[in-house]
C-alpha cells in the first residue's frame, strides 16, 4: 500500500512536535557521549532483542527479521546538545522515510534546536519511557 505523502509529513511533524516538546524543558543537561553504531552491528542488536521476544513464534521472528534486514536503516543526524555543541546522532527508521527525516533534521540544526541526545531506543533498554526522559 503506498504512503500518502501529505499524511506521512504530519505524522512527522506531530512526533517531531513532541520531541520538541519533551527537549525543550528548562535545566536539561546534555546525557554522556552518544554511543556509535554501525547498522550491521545495530540490526543484530535488534534481532537479538526480538529473538527473546519471540522465542515461540518462529514465523513472527522470521518476519521481523526480513523487516530489519530489508527494510530499516541507521540514519546519522547531527545536532546541538544544551552545552552549544554539535553532536552526532543515531535515528534507526524505515528506509522509505530516511532521506525525508535527514532533511528534517537538517532544518532543525539549521534552526539551532537542542537536543539531550538522539540515540537509538536499545541505549534505553528499548523503553520508550525511558528514552523519552
Amino acid at each position: 500500500m503506498p504512503i500518502n505523502t501529505r499524511i506521512l509529513k504530519r505524522i512527522i511533524g506531530l512526533f517531531l512536535g513532541l520531541i520538541f516538546f519533551l527537549n525543550a524543558r528548562p535545566n536539561k543537561t546534555d546525557t554522556t557521549e552518544n554511543t556509535t553504531y554501525n547498522e550491521t552491528d545495530l540490526k543484530s542488536i535488534f534481532i537479538k532483542y526480538y529473538q527473546e521476544r519471540l522465542s515461540g513464534n518462529q514465523s513472527s521472528l522470521a518476519q521481523v527479521k526480513e523487516i530489519i534486514n530489508s527494510k530499516i536503516t541507521l540514519l546519522n543526524v547531527e545536532y546541538y546538545g544544551f552545552n552549544g555543541e554539535v553532536n552526532t546522532g543515531q535515528i534507526f527508521c524505515n528506509k522509505s522515510v530516511a532521506k525525508e527525516l535527514s532533511l528534517i533534521f537538517d532544518e532543525i540544526f539549521d534552526l539551532g534546536f537542542q537536543f539531550t541526545s538522539i540515540s537509538p531506543i536499545n541505549e534505553f533498554n528499548f523503553d520508550d519511557n525511558t528514552s523519552m526522559r
